[in-house]
């Protein structure tokens, strides 16, 4: 076990509380949150941050340090700055760049893919995969080159992943109500849409 800080949320409701990735803009602030984190357990206390805080930024070799100084255990980078959230791409050589300058642990993140997977764990001490698993958690057994079989996800998506989400979403298939697309999007990213299994999920929960 361990707990993992995040100094790197973009979003803008988080920002303005001086949380996520606000705290890049106040290093010592950041330090102490670290320092007491530290003192306060024997769990191992991890950062997870950004290149930068706004466009064209790179400050993260200094935050960076600074966080393994106040006794961050490892650092997990995304390779974008706040600035830019998740557009453009990651910026894989700012990463090692920032690898080469610490001593602790660091996790690449950001379009990490089974693709490029391999490009980043040869400068880096591991992944950190967030978007790219959301409806495809698989990606981690392709990474890792096991074989799964796609003809598991419907058991495995009925019985073990969000449930109550599928019965909803059959809802939006079957009968047609006004759909949470964000929700809809999600759901036929892991399955094609498959009225049988849908029915199936409906069936079952109104037993």
């Amino acid at each position: 076990d361990f707990i993992d800080i995040n100094m790197g949320c973009p979003v803008p409701k988080i920002v303005r509380n001086g949380e996520g990735s606000a705290l890049m803009l106040d290093p010592a602030r950041a330090e102490k949150i670290v320092r007491a984190c530290v003192r306060a357990t024997d769990k191992p206390i991890t950062v997870k941050t950004r290149t930068g805080y706004g466009i064209g930024d790179f400050t993260a070799v200094e935050f960076c340090r600074r966080m393994q100084g106040a006794g961050a255990a490892a650092i997990t980078l995304h390779g974008r700055t706040r600035a830019l959230g998740y557009a453009g791409e990651s910026d894989y050589a700012q990463i090692e760049t920032v690898k080469n300058a610490l001593s602790v642990p660091l996790f690449g993140s950001g379009d990490v893919t089974e693709e490029n997977a391999a490009r980043l764990i040869d400068f880096c001490d591991g992944l950190a995969i967030g978007r790219g698993a959301v409806g495809d958690p698989w990606i981690f057994s392709r990474i890792l080159g096991l074989d799964i079989e796609k003809t598991n996800r419907f058991d495995l998506i009925s019985e073990k992943i969000y449930p109550d989400r599928l019965f909803f979403c059959k809802r939006i298939h079957i009968h047609n109500t006004p759909p949470d697309r964000k929700l809809s999007r999600f759901i036929d990213k892991i399955i094609p849409f498959e009225p049988v299994f849908y029915q199936k999920i409906f069936d079952e929960r109104n037993r």
